[in-house]
C-alpha cells in the first residue's frame, strides 16, 4: 500500500506542476488581452465605425470571460488535486508513524466504560485514531457508536459485505477523501444544516431540486455504501496493509 501512495504522491505532484503552468500562462493570456484590446479598440475608435467597435468589444468581452472562466476551472482542478495530495500523504505518515491528520477520538473517551481505556479505543495512538477516516461530525459520531458498543451479526455481516466491495476501490475512495477534506475540522453538522434547508419555505424550489438530486446520487453510489446510515462507508485496508480500517465520508448512504 505504500507503493500504491508514494507512486500517487509523486503523479499528484507532477500534475500540479503542470496546473501551474497553465494557470500562469492562462493569466498571462489575460493581461495580453487587456492590452491587445486596449489597442484595438483605440485604433477602431480613430475610425468612427460604430459597429465595428461593438463587435470588437463584444468579442473582447465573450474572449476575457472564456479565460476567467478558464481560469477558475483550473484553480478548482488544482484544489482538489492538493487535496488528493494531502490524502496520499497522510496515508504515508499513518504508515510511518502512526499520525493521523484525522480526529484521534478523544472526546468520546469514558473512564467509566467497559472497555474504552483498556484497549486504548481513543485518544492519542488508538484504534479510533489509527483508523479514522471522516471528514464529518457525523461520520465520527457513528464511528464512535460502533467502538462503544456490541454489533448484531448482521450489522457485521453487512460491513462486511460493504468492506469487500470497497475494498477494490481505493482510487474512487481517494476522490471522496479529497473532495470531504474541505470539511475536515469544522464543527457545523451537515445533517441538520440540510434538514433546516429542506423544510425552509422561502427555498421551496431548491429543496424539491435537493430531494431529487440527493435521490439520485444514492443511487450511483457503490452498492457497499448505501448499507450504512448517513455518511459513513469503512474500508478494510488490513489484508493489503495491515493496518486495520481506514474510514471515509460520503453524503447520501442509505
Amino acid at each position: 500500500m505504500k507503493n500504491f501512495y508514494s507512486q500517487n504522491i509523486r503523479a499528484v505532484n507532477q500534475e500540479l506542476l503542470e496546473l501551474e503552468k497553465k494557470i500562469n500562462r492562462n493569466s498571462m493570456m489575460r493581461l495580453a488581452l487587456i492590452l491587445l484590446g486596449a489597442y484595438v479598440l483605440f485604433q477602431i475608435f480613430q475610425q468612427n465605425s460604430v459597429w465595428l467597435l461593438l463587435g470588437a468589444v463584444f468579442l473582447l468581452v465573450v474572449g476575457f470571460a472564456f479565460l476567467v472562466l478558464r481560469q477558475s476551472r483550473l484553480e478548482k482542478i488544482r484544489a482538489y488535486k492538493r487535496a488528493l495530495l494531502k490524502v496520499n500523504e497522510n496515508e504515508v505518515l499513518v504508515l510511518e508513524s502512526r499520525q493521523n491528520m484525522y480526529a484521534d477520538g478523544a472526546e468520546y473517551e469514558d473512564p467509566k466504560h467497559a472497555y474504552v481505556s483498556d484497549l486504548d479505543i481513543f485518544g492519542p495512538q488508538s484504534l479510533f485514531a489509527l483508523i479514522n477516516r471522516c471528514a464529518t461530525k457525523e461520520g465520527e459520531g457513528l464511528l464512535a457508536s460502533w467502538l462503544l458498543r456490541p454489533s448484531k451479526k448482521e450489522d457485521i455481516v453487512a460491513r462486511q459485505c460493504a468492506t469487500k466491495e470497497l475494498a477494490g476501490k481505493k482510487e474512487w475512495i481517494q476522490q471522496l477523501q479529497a473532495k470531504l477534506l474541505f470539511n475536515l475540522g469544522q464543527k457545523v453538522n451537515i445533517k441538520s444544516f440540510l434538514t433546516r434547508y429542506m423544510r425552509d419555505d422561502s427555498l421551496r424550489f431548491g429543496s424539491s431540486f435537493m430531494r431529487f438530486y440527493c435521490e439520485g446520487c444514492a443511487l450511483h453510489l457503490p452498492a457497499g455504501c448505501r448499507n450504512f446510515p448517513l455518511d459513513v462507508a469503512v474500508v478494510e485496508f488490513s489484508a493489503c496493509s495491515g493496518r486495520g480500517s481506514s474510514v471515509v465520508d460520503h453524503g447520501f448512504g442509505r
